[in-house]
């Protein structure tokens, strides 16, 4: 399942990531990480002491208004000191942990300039 999420994710950024890279002097990086399925994720971050932050949609092409090809979580545990995301294909049942970090350091400017963002909802992901 972890090549297919991966293969799906490779397979619909590539044309943008092309027009990225010879842009902006980019390169294709192999990284790290660790897939289950998505209710085994759920409990690895809860007990972890991890709670959603936000998600946002990926899109077909790296462009605004492409397809949702997946969603990334961003968890944050209950003090905001470390901080973890992982990544969903639409129908799949499993989940891949791309990072878990630690140390974070908010930017409490950005925070208050920024408000509140746009509540998001599954149906939401679903409908597009």
């Amino acid at each position: 399942m972890k090549k297919l999420i991966l293969g799906l994710l490779l397979f619909f950024g590539v044309a943008k990531a092309e027009t990225d890279i010879s842009t902006y002097q980019f390169y294709v990086e192999h990284l790290p990480s660790v897939c289950g399925s998505s209710q085994e994720v759920e409990k690895y971050a809860s007990d972890n002491n991890y709670e959603p932050l936000n998600w946002s949609l990926g899109r077909a092409g790296s462009e605004k208004t492409g397809q949702p090809v997946f969603v990334i979580t961003y968890w944050s545990n209950t003090d905001f000191t470390q901080t973890m995301a992982t990544v969903t294909v639409p129908n799949s049942q499993n989940s891949c942990i791309i990072y878990v970090s630690f140390d974070v350091i908010q930017n409490e400017e950005v925070m208050k300039k920024k408000g509140k963002g746009v509540k998001w909802r599954e149906e939401h992901y679903l409908e597009n």
